[in-house]
């Protein structure tokens, strides 16, 4: 198996730390606490996900929707985080936030604030 270039983690590691919670020295997810950069990602908490891919995808003149490392490397470049409506997460929380606005693991100490940040943000 061929690995990613060293570049393409390194855009990655900058891009899930910068929406990580405040405070943390390395990624991890806002819900669980996970710190496995291999299964950490970033979630649109917000789903527009869509709506802002489509935004960078006309400011970088691209001609279709990236996501993975060039989306990454996007949002370096454009300064993070310039965007509010994003967060770190694990695989298994954003896809239980996905599915049912919320996610059942045990959670971090960040758990609650996002549950209240999302719930405010989504008029709930």
């Amino acid at each position: 198996m061929r690995l990613p270039p060293r570049a393409d983690i390194e855009a990655a590691y900058v891009c899930l730390l910068a929406y990580s919670p405040l405070g943390t020295h390395k990624p991890e997810c806002w819900c669980c606490g996970d710190d496995d950069d291999d299964c950490l990602k970033v979630q649109h908490q917000l789903r527009d996900g869509w709506a802002h891919r489509e935004a960078v995808r006309i400011a970088h003149g691209w001609r279709t929707q990236q996501t993975g490392v060039p989306f990454y490397r996007a949002l370096n470049r454009d300064g993070n985080p310039p965007y509010e409506g994003m967060v770190t997460m694990c695989g298994s929380c954003s896809d239980a936030w996905d599915k049912r606005g919320r996610c059942r693991c045990l959670g971090s100490p960040h758990k609650a604030q996002l549950q209240a940040w999302t719930d405010r943000a989504l008029g709930r």
